[in-house]
């Protein structure tokens, strides 16, 4: 049997990590990754503010996230290309929680499952806090849980060009042009998608189609008659800088 054609919707790096995966776990399978802005000049990956964490209260949050930054940390080896090793700009500078005496149970809630699976977490108390914040304000702070290691930021764009370079080193197909629907045939009351309908015209044939669409992907299950609960919503990082100097 020939290799199966899957088509990816959506470039960025959850598409292009797919298509990474794919491409190197089934050498030789046809992978076709569509993308309407090969620029990615407003897409997710790379207006991102790209940062990692370990600080989750859910068992799966966790273990992602412990996953995620072991493939960080070595993306130089795992994406190489050509000859050249990417650096994404990893800076494990953690992240810093704090609690009044109202959030106080769930932060050492939170804190013993996070040890469980071996995430580098600290708690710290208001004197502790002091001590390395001397800035913080902490006249309702009972405690402080502070990642000392495994969390930090990155730079989003340089790990999307990355795992696309990688991709397409392993045979994956990266085409600039937008998806505007499904080809969709139904038998036995299932409903199988056979081609995706493209904007430039014609369609695109496929075994699989994989929704990699990030905040528009509710419109595209929608394609499907899926009710995906995913909405997009604007977020904001605010950069700021003192014109004195500061401890």
């Amino acid at each position: 049997m020939p290799p199966v054609p899957i088509v990816i919707i959506g470039g960025g790096v959850i598409g292009s990590a797919i298509a990474y995966y794919l491409s190197l776990q089934q050498p030789g399978c046809q992978v076709v990754v569509l993308e309407r802005d090969p620029s990615y000049a407003q897409a997710s990956s790379a207006l991102s503010a790209s940062s990692i964490r370990q600080q989750f209260s859910t068992d799966i949050n966790i273990r992602i996230s412990a996953y995620g930054i072991d493939f960080l940390r070595n993306v130089g080896t795992l994406l190489a290309c050509d000859g050249d090793t990417p650096d994404i700009g990893l800076h494990e500078g953690g992240y810093l929680y704090l609690a009044t005496s109202a959030g106080e149970a769930t932060l050492r809630e939170n804190h013993a499952l996070q040890q469980q699976h071996g995430a580098d977490i600290a708690l710290l108390s208001p004197a502790q806090l002091q001590e390395r914040f001397a800035w913080l304000a902490l006249h309702d702070v009972v405690l402080g849980s502070l990642g000392l290691s495994g969390e930090g930021w990155f730079d989003g764009y340089l790990l999307l060009t990355a795992l696309r370079k990688k991709a397409q080193s392993q045979g994956v197909r990266y085409l600039a042009d937008e998806a505007v629907g499904f080809d969709i045939a139904r038998s036995d009351g299932v409903q199988h998608v056979n081609a995706v309908q493209l904007k430039s015209g014609g369609t695109l044939a496929c075994r699989f189609a994989v929704n990699a669409g990030g905040p528009w992907a509710a419109a595209i299950a929608g394609w499907a008659g899926i009710a995906l609960p995913v909405v997009g919503k604007r977020r904001t990082v605010f950069n700021l800088a003192s014109p004195a100097p500061l401890p």
